[in-house]
C-alpha cells in the first residue's frame, strides 16, 4: 500500500473510506442481501478528499465518520482517517451518497426505517460539540 515516497497512496485511502462506508450501511440494515432482495442500494454522487499529514508503514489508523446532512433521498457525510500512530488527523473525505432503486438505475427515497436510523444518527451527531472541517464544496441533499 506504500508509495515511493514511503507512505500509504493515495489510491488505498479510497479504499479505506469505502470499506467504512460499507460498514456504516452495514450498521443500518443495508447489508449485501439487503440489496438483493430488494434491489435497492447506493450511489456515490461525489467525493472530496484532503490530506494533512502522512501515514507510513507500521501506523496504524482509524476512520470515523459523522453525518452532516440528511434528504429524503441522498446523505451527506465526513469520514476521518485517524492516525492513532501519532494521534494526528491523517485524512478527511466529504461525501455525497444517493440511495438509488436498481431496477431503474435512479435516485429513490430512503426507506423510512433507514431514514429513521440515519435521522437519529445525524441528530447525535449535530449535537457533538466541534464543528466539522467541511471543504466548502457544495454539497446538495
Amino acid at each position: 500500500m506504500l508509495d515511493l515516497m514511503g507512505h500509504l497512496n493515495v489510491r488505498w485511502y479510497m479504499a479505506f473510506y469505502d470499506s467504512a462506508a460499507w460498514s456504516f450501511f452495514r450498521s443500518i440494515g443495508m447489508t449485501e442481501a439487503y440489496y438483493h432482495e430488494f434491489q435497492m442500494g447506493g450511489f456515490a454522487l461525489q467525493h472530496f478528499i484532503r490530506y494533512f499529514s502522512e501515514v507510513r508503514e507500521g501506523e496504524e489508523i482509524r476512520i470515523r465518520l459523522r453525518l452532516l446532512a440528511l434528504g429524503r433521498k441522498r446523505i451527506h457525510m465526513m469520514y476521518f482517517m485517524l492516525n492513532e500512530t501519532r494521534r494526528a488527523l491523517a485524512s478527511t473525505m466529504e461525501a455525497l451518497t444517493t440511495f438509488a432503486d436498481l431496477r431503474t438505475r435512479r435516485s429513490a427515497a430512503f426507506p423510512p426505517e433507514k431514514a429513521e436510523a440515519m435521522a437519529a444518527l445525524l441528530k447525535y451527531h449535530s449535537a457533538l460539540d466541534w464543528t466539522a472541517p467541511v471543504s466548502g464544496a457544495e454539497f446538495r441533499v
